[in-house]
């Protein structure tokens, strides 16, 4: 039985009875590495990010692998230029929250 992280594997593709195209799954963890490893820090980010739409190796395949990882699942983005969006919108979606949170916490007055 395949585990979760194979059958994401097996899965990117098209719908269109296509052949999918082979994922490094080392080259996707560790972009998933990077981007998790900055965090909150948007200099740490946007490195990683520039790193990623820079390098000719990675398949759009990888690169919406890439997007699905870093979002903790949901649904896959259809093109190359779709995960890298939501990659940059998960990136946003943190600070956001992160910033409520302490925002939120200096206003509780317990």
């Amino acid at each position: 039985m395949l585990d979760h992280d194979d059958a994401i594997l097996n899965a990117v593709g098209d719908d269109m009875g296509r052949q999918a195209q082979p994922v490094n799954a080392e080259r996707v963890d560790r972009y998933v590495e990077k981007f998790n490893a900055a965090a909150l820090d948007r200099p740490d980010f946007d490195e990683a990010f520039t790193c990623l739409k820079s390098d000719k190796e990675l398949t759009a395949a990888e690169t919406i692998l890439i997007a699905q990882k870093y979002r903790g699942g949901g649904a896959k983005a259809k093109t190359k230029k779709a995960a890298l969006e939501a990659i940059e919108r998960r990136f946003v979606e943190k600070v956001r929250t992160t910033k409520n949170k302490q925002e939120a916490a200096r206003a509780r007055p317990w």
